[in-house]
């Protein structure tokens, strides 16, 4: 950012958590180009996830799901919507996967 006298600075770098957020969650590349992404969570919990299209068809289900990292692959051009609940349910969270064309 640049002030009024030409002086600038950078912002320091936050990471958000969504309120309710279950865990620290990356999903890289962003966006895919070939279809693959993974998902780490921030810890081994055991969760249920779901994979859906913007239509709500859900695409996979990963129940009783532990380790820490998820690779989904063969998406095709488009948003998906990644949902994961702890495995008592009182904690959700939804993150999006973006895939764009080659």
């Amino acid at each position: 950012m640049e002030d009024m006298s030409g002086d600038h600075h950078y912002s320091e770098v936050r990471a958000v958590k969504g309120e309710n957020q279950v865990d620290k969650t990356s999903i890289f590349p962003v966006p895919s180009t070939d279809g693959k992404v993974t998902v780490l969570f921030g810890s081994n919990e055991t969760r249920n996830i779901s994979l859906t299209d913007m239509s709500g068809k859900v695409l996979q289900n990963w129940n009783g799901y532990t380790p820490n990292t998820l690779i989904i692959s063969d998406l095709k051009q488009g948003l998906y919507l990644l949902c994961y609940t702890n495995r008592s349910g009182d904690k959700r969270s939804m993150e999006r996967i973006i895939v764009s064309g080659q």
